[in-house]
């Protein structure tokens, strides 16, 4: 996506593999979860496609657009982790943590790149959205991925967490 010029967000897994995980193997990845503009979709699919990245098309496309927050495409060889190309963090949760807000929260690394982060307090809420969005589907790893990222987040008051959950709960 940076060769592409289009601004992104590593999300869940990948990110907390970079940075909670002192060794790679110790946390299974099924995906890998990038959030981009709404707007660069078509950019960032005509990318991946020239590339040998395989996307949805036609009527999947078209209800993946409307219904859902992300994109899947499956990795050209040797590649084995499928892409899923979000533009929101989960379906169904707008409100005060758009996909507008996020990326005005978003921080962009120094050196200046097109991978951007979350503060921690933002990065926690999407962690917990993502979970939420699954209901009684959460897997294990992504309980476990939020127990090791308070651990590693002393500065966040679990006071202001609390209230920010709550508010983006419903």
């Amino acid at each position: 996506l940076s060769s592409a010029d289009i601004a992104h967000i590593p999300l869940k897994g990948i990110r907390l593999l970079e940075t909670l995980y002192p060794d790679p193997g110790t946390r299974h990845l099924s995906d890998i979860d990038v959030l981009i503009h709404g707007a660069d979709i078509p950019r960032a699919d005509r990318a991946l496609r020239a590339v040998g990245w395989r996307g949805e098309s036609g009527g999947m496309w078209d209800r993946q657009q409307r219904y859902h927050h992300h994109h899947g495409y499956e990795p050209p060889p040797p590649l084995c982790a499928r892409l899923e190309l979000h533009w929101k963090v989960a379906s169904g949760f707008e409100g005060p943590l758009s996909p507008d807000d996020l990326w005005t929260a978003a921080i962009r690394p120094h050196p200046p790149s097109l991978e951007f982060q979350f503060s921690p307090p933002t990065e926690l809420v999407t962690l917990l959205l993502h979970i939420a969005s699954h209901g009684y589907n959460a897997s294990p790893k992504w309980l476990l991925d939020v127990r090791l990222f308070l651990e590693s987040q002393k500065e966040i008051p679990p006071q202001r967490s609390s209230q920010r959950t709550q508010r983006h709960s419903g």
